[in-house]
């Protein structure tokens, strides 16, 4: 049974998802604000966070932020009011796995939060010790998602990012459309939305440091990764 935490501010709302998601077999934790959002994600690590933005005191963008920090996996799917292409991207930026308006159908919610779930599942039982992807000078650790390319500084991938970059390292030299990534990203039959490709691949290539260079945007076609 996958445990959900679900951060939102007003009241009603917070247990009519509660209920919603009770209902569809979750464990459910709750919390009001970002501040005890972030130190409930510490203590208790859930399997995904439903997370509002609009939050008294720390906002969702900023509770995100500190998650990411303390774990690069977990997925968090962002519930909100704002609809604008701005937000949506900075919510991606940030780490979220996926974006949901609270004026989406309940149904939307349930499938996307359950597809979350499934593919960080898949995710830990596809993980190797000590294997790694090698871009130019950069060396991925696909245990800790890091990446290394001798700078002091070690980045950390998000999910997202490492299947992205595992799906093009598959087929190096093969180009891969917006679609065909998303269908491996999100599942198959997901609307395909060129913006959040765009997004994810633009910080993997700044992630991967000069390395970013190898994955290439092919005009109009997708993206490849050049052997």
């Amino acid at each position: 049974m996958a445990e959900i935490l679900i951060v939102e501010d007003d009241r009603l709302v917070r247990a009519g998802y509660a209920r919603l998601f009770a209902g569809e077999g979750y464990r459910v934790r709750l919390a009001r604000t970002g501040e005890e959002g972030v130190e409930k994600f510490r203590a208790e690590r859930p399997d995904v966070v439903l997370l509002d933005v609009m939050l008294p005191g720390e906002n969702g963008f900023t509770a995100c932020r500190r998650m990411r920090a303390i774990d690069a996996f977990t997925p968090i799917v962002f519930n909100t009011q704002l609809d604008s292409a701005e937000d949506h991207v900075r919510g991606l930026e940030l780490g979220g796995d996926d974006y949901v308006l609270k004026t989406d159908p309940d149904s939307v919610r349930i499938a996307r939060v359950a597809r979350a779930v499934a593919r960080f599942e898949a995710f830990r039982r596809g993980l190797r010790p000590a294997l790694t992807i090698t871009v130019g000078r950069a060396v991925v650790d696909c245990c800790e998602l890091t990446v290394r390319d001798g700078s002091r500084r070690n980045r950390v991938l998000t999910r997202t990012e490492f299947d992205i970059l595992r799906l093009l390292d598959g087929a190096r030299g093969r180009v891969f459309s917006s679609e065909e990534i998303l269908d491996h990203i999100r599942g198959e039959g997901y609307a395909c939305d060129d913006n959040t490709v765009y997004v994810h691949v633009w910080n993997l290539r700044r992630k991967l440091g000069a390395a970013g260079e190898l994955i290439v945007n092919q005009r109009d076609a997708g993206y490849k990764l050049v052997k």
